[in-house]
């Protein structure tokens, strides 16, 4: 799992303007620390800002983290 996260954030590195990689990605990253995840979504979001289902992962990250103020 290591391996395969460490492999997918190189291929991103590589091809930062893939949208389908971040959302990949992300999926990968739900075991993951929340300051981590929270990374990966905005740099999704820098890409496509509008995008509904990057704005639910991080209200759920952000509800998991208990920061809905």
């Amino acid at each position: 799992r290591v391996a395969s996260l460490a492999y997918l954030q190189q291929v991103i590195d590589q091809n930062p303007h893939c949208y389908a990689l971040f959302e990949l990605w992300i999926e990968w990253l739900r075991d993951e620390p929340g300051d981590v995840r929270e990374r990966a979504i905005h740099q999704a979001l820098e890409l496509n800002a509008d995008d509904a289902w990057l704005h639910r992962e991080l209200a759920f990250l952000l509800l998991e983290d208990r920061r809905h103020d």
